[in-house]
């Protein structure tokens, strides 16, 4: 049931959502890393969810700046450990 729930949210999800999401957690994306998170966050979604997120954040790696690599990845691991149980 979760993973239905999750999947209707993340077919909803804008690039604004994303954008604004990140702004609140200080990461300063430009429009080319916008377009990369979000073609991540919405076709790789159960992997960060459910599998390792290890290769997805190293393909971020080459278009995040480091500052933003290091905050998505701490940010990840923030909400992961808050709502894995639920998962």
């Amino acid at each position: 049931m979760h993973k239905f729930l999750i999947s209707k949210y993340i077919n909803k999800l804008s690039k604004e959502d994303i954008n604004t999401f990140a702004l609140h957690n200080d990461i300063f994306l430009n429009n080319i890393e916008l377009d990369i998170v979000y073609k991540h966050v919405k076709n790789n979604w159960e992997n960060f969810l459910y599998d390792s997120p290890t290769p997805i954040f190293n393909d971020l790696k080459k278009y995040l700046s480091s500052t933003n690599y290091k905050k998505s990845i701490k940010l990840y691991h923030k909400y992961y450990d808050i709502y894995k149980d639920y998962l």
